[in-house]
């Protein structure tokens, strides 16, 4: 993963990727990206709650199939966090390859992702009494703070 400030922090996202057609490796993929300024993507396109993401190996980005995928960052002391799930091209009329990509911000619907977990957790439990820590599933961290920002 290549360094980036603070202000523009770099990620992972996961995917199959095919610029046109739905071809799925068999093993899952990974590209490095890094956010790129609103102005990277077309006009309108990005804002605070879509993010525009830009590659750091040439022609190489999310494209079809890749829609819902995380896209991650590593903080400091090795902990993973998501920071966006995959939306779409960043610009229009553009191969997936060529041109940036737009990914949902994760933060920014913090509030939405924890009250639906837990209404579908209370959920859950009270129709077949179980608890989602008898899963045995890892949590997933989710970014607190706003993207560029030390978290609190």
């Amino acid at each position: 993963m290549t360094a980036a400030s603070p202000a523009a922090p770099s990620g992972r996202s996961t995917g199959p990727s095919s610029d046109t057609e739905f071809t799925f490796p068999d093993r899952l993929q990974e590209l490095s990206t890094r956010r790129g300024a609103a102005s990277a993507c077309a006009r309108g396109y990005a804002d605070p709650t879509r993010l525009c993401t830009i590659f750091t190996v040439p022609k190489a980005m999310v494209c079809f199939g890749d829609s819902g995928g995380p896209q991650v960052r590593q903080r400091r002391y090795g902990r993973w966090e998501l920071i966006g799930v995959t939306s779409g091209p960043g610009a229009p009329k553009v191969p997936c390859s060529q041109g940036p990509g737009l990914y949902t911000s994760a933060p920014a619907y913090r509030g939405w992702i924890d009250k639906t977990v837990k209404a579908d957790s209370a959920t859950a439990v009270a129709s077949d009494g179980s608890d989602l820590a008898e899963t045995g599933a890892a949590p997933c961290a989710l970014a607190s703070s706003p993207l560029g920002a030390p978290p609190r």
